[in-house]
């Protein structure tokens, strides 16, 4: 799927967030820091609540409570030797359970989304995260070397969700536009692209293709070639 947006203003911002539910008899035991000698609080977290994870480190996390009862906030230890304590929940299991609406969170951003909006990378995934701008894929060495990318990308284990932030320049070229965009949009899970100027250039087209009579014009069809 391949998001943008029209307005020059625009400044967009993904959320990955992980959330877990407390899976123990008994609830699990939250302290202050994330160090097991920092001070206890004196409320567990309860068997079958919602956390948000904020970080993770050496098998402790913080976490925001979404749902249950608890502390709102603190650190627990997300397994005890390899007896989870906390189990990852995916997107059904949370809009079941009530934490999240579907009316604005999904799973992953739909092609018409406008809005900013949490990715919510699926159970027994693996978030990777690329970025690039300035393509200028027009120059076919360029474009070789980005659809070689791709190639490669595609090879690769099934293990990971991939999402890749492109922050414009692309092509100025319509028909390079949309083929390029078509091979990204195929190789990753989420493609987050905000418009550049050269997107939306009206001089250069290959002829037998007219430019657009304006550059507004453009990035309409930029939005609905995204679509």
């Amino acid at each position: 799927h391949v998001c943008d947006w029209r307005s020059l203003s625009v400044i967009f911002v993904y959320v990955v967030k992980v959330v877990r539910r407390c899976t123990i008899q008994g609830g699990i035991l939250v302290r202050a820091e994330r160090a097991l000698t920092s001070t206890e609080l004196p409320e567990r977290l309860s068997t079958g609540s919602f956390v948000k994870q904020l970080a993770l480190e050496d098998g402790r996390m913080r976490y925001e409570l979404l749902s249950g009862s608890g502390p709102g906030s603190g650190w627990v230890s997300i397994s005890l030797g390899r007896k989870p304590l906390l189990a990852k929940e995916d997107a059904a299991d949370q809009v079941g359970a009530g934490v999240v609406e579907t009316t604005n969170t999904q799973v992953f951003p739909s092609a018409d989304c406008d809005e900013i909006t949490d990715v919510m990378v699926p159970v027994g995934k693996s978030l990777r995260l690329f970025c690039i701008s300035d393509v200028h894929v027009d120059h076919k060495r360029n474009k070789e070397w980005l659809l070689g990318c791709v190639q490669n990308l595609r090879q690769q284990d099934s293990r990971y969700f991939n999402c890749l932030v492109l922050p414009g320049d692309v092509c100025h070229v319509e028909t390079v536009f949309e083929e390029v965009m078509g091979a990204l949009a195929a190789a990753f899970n989420v493609v987050c692209f905000c418009f550049g100027n050269h997107d939306v250039w009206i001089r250069g087209e290959k002829k037998g293709s007219p430019p657009s009579v304006s550059s507004l014009a453009k990035l309409e069809w930029v939005h609905n070639t995204c679509q």
